[in-house]
This record gives structure tokens, C-alpha cells and sequence, in this order.
């Protein structure tokens, strides 16, 4: 893999915005993401289902999944959102939007 290839790999984000903001996924995205969520509320409506989130959940949203979602909360709404192109399995038909369980 070229260093090119690789830097393009991997986006991380930390989003910050009002309550109340509504994102359309519905084409599907092109990447896959690993989240979690420091402040606020959101509910994730995918064709399988809905996946509701609180401050403290770690979420996970598959390459090409078509979702809604709208955030929610009092002050503002802030998470780490952590993109990747690539993923160590052969297929990907096995993930689908979840949250993850944290341990300590």
C-alpha cells in the first residue's frame, strides 16, 4: 500500500454542533465509522432498524450504510468520529450499525 493510499485511509473528526441537527445518509456512506458520543442524544434509522445513542455510547456504522440521523441534547451535541476505508475481514456483509459495549 502506497503512504498515500494509507494517509487517505483514515479521517477523525470531532463534531460539535446545536441540538437538533438532522444529517441524510440515505445514499450510503463511504467509509467505515467507530464514534463515541460525549454529549447528546441520537437516533440512527437504518432499513434494519433504529439505533438509539446516549453520552458515553460507542457506536459503529458500516461502509455503504443508508441511515438518517438526528441528534438531539441540552447545550450541544459533540462527538469523536473515527472513519476508516478498510477492514481486516473479506467481506463486510457480517457488520451492521451497533453500538459497541465498553468495559473498563
Amino acid at each position: 500500500m502506497e503512504n498515500r493510499e494509507l494517509y487517505r485511509s483514515f479521517l477523525f473528526r470531532l463534531y460539535t454542533f446545536a441540538p437538533g441537527h438532522f444529517t441524510d445518509n440515505s445514499h450510503g456512506v463511504k467509509h467505515h465509522y467507530l464514534g463515541y458520543l460525549y454529549r447528546g442524544s441520537a437516533k440512527l434509522v437504518s432499513e434494519e432498524g433504529t439505533l438509539f445513542l446516549s453520552e458515553g455510547d460507542f457506536f459503529y456504522i458500516p461502509k455503504g450504510c443508508r441511515y438518517r440521523s438526528y441528534w438531539d441534547g441540552k447545550g450541544e451535541v459533540s462527538f469523536d468520529s473515527f472513519a476508516f476505508s478498510a477492514i481486516p475481514f473479506e467481506s463486510d456483509a457480517a457488520f451492521r450499525l451497533q453500538k459497541i459495549p465498553l468495559t473498563p
